[in-house]
């Protein structure tokens, strides 16, 4: 039995070395990644949230307490 690995095909051997090696161009695919990974942030932004909105976590305002740093006469 042999400990060597050997691979039958590799992968990167497909890609000739050209300038779109998924048909795409980088400046489209930056843009389009860029795109998607806004609209992500985004949407937990909002999901975080709708979440915090609806639990009852939610901090209530202090009560009012009149503090006087003067006397009055």
């Amino acid at each position: 039995m042999s400990t060597e690995a050997r691979a039958v095909h590799f992968p990167a051997d497909d890609w000739g070395g050209g300038v779109h090696p998924y048909r795409v161009g980088h400046r489209k695919l930056g843009m389009w990644l860029f795109i998607v990974s806004d609209s992500l942030t985004f949407s937990a932004l909002l999901i975080g949230y709708a979440y915090l909105r609806a639990s009852n976590v939610w901090p209530r305002r202090f009560r009012s307490t009149r503090v006087s740093s003067f006397r009055q006469s």
